[in-house]
Order: C-alpha cells, then structure tokens, then sequence
C-alpha cells in the first residue's frame, strides 16, 4: 500500500514538473528561432514559432531584407561576372558575401543582446509587419 502511495506521488510530481512553463526555456526559444531568421531561407522560422513576439516579427523582417539584399546583390554580381570575368570580379564577389556574412552575424549579436537595432543601410525598411 505505501508503495502504491510512493508511485502515485512521483507520479503526481513529474506531471507537475511537465505542466511547469519555465520562462527561461520560453525566452531560450524565442532567442533562437529570431537568431535562425538570419539565415536568409529560413527568415520565417520566427513567425512560425513565435509570431505573437514582437521581437519575432522584427527580426524576422530583417532576416527577410537580408535575403532580398543577398539576392540582388549576387543577381547584379553574376550579370557583372559575364561582361567583365577575372580575378578583379572574383575578389569583388568574395567582398560583396563577406559584407553579408557580416550582416548575419551583426543581426545574430543583436538577437543575442537583446536588441532590437535595425541592421544599417539595409535594417530600414518594414516588409513584415
């Protein structure tokens, strides 16, 4: 009987611990799906998990701008590399993706700092509202 009382109680005590909504893990989450935002394709993981987070929305809007400006940017490059090929076009293009990686990584410390800092130049214009 007292065993049957001992199992019932951890019982009752996990199911407590799994209905628990732990702030942390909340925050945890929202941190990483507006950081995966910056990696262009996936600008949507944010408002998918965490829609009704403003700061979901924000950074999933730059995520998108970022991947507008990544294309453009390689789309003007590759009709560049067909008129004028060589090694100046390569170091260009090299230059043009590390400027974007450096956005990445600009958007992913903003998200990590809790900032809500638009990114410059390009941070400025609202596509996700």
């Amino acid at each position: 009987m007292s065993e049957e009382k001992n199992t019932n109680q951890e019982e009752k005590k996990e199911e407590e611990i799994k209905n628990e909504k732990n702030p942390i893990d909340n925050e945890s989450k929202v941190k990483l799906c507006c950081s995966l935002a910056y990696f262009y394709i996936l600008f949507f993981i944010p408002l998918v998990f965490c829609g009704d987070d403003p700061r979901a929305k924000f950074h999933a809007n730059q995520g998108l701008i970022l991947l507008i400006t990544s294309a453009i940017v390689n789309a003007v490059l590759v009709i560049i590399d067909l008129i004028l090929s060589g090694v100046v076009m390569n170091a260009i293009y090299t230059i043009a993706n590390l400027c974007l990686l450096a956005y990445t990584i600009l958007g992913i410390l903003h998200v990590c700092n809790d900032q809500m800092l638009a990114l410059p130049f390009i941070g400025r214009f609202l596509l996700i509202k």
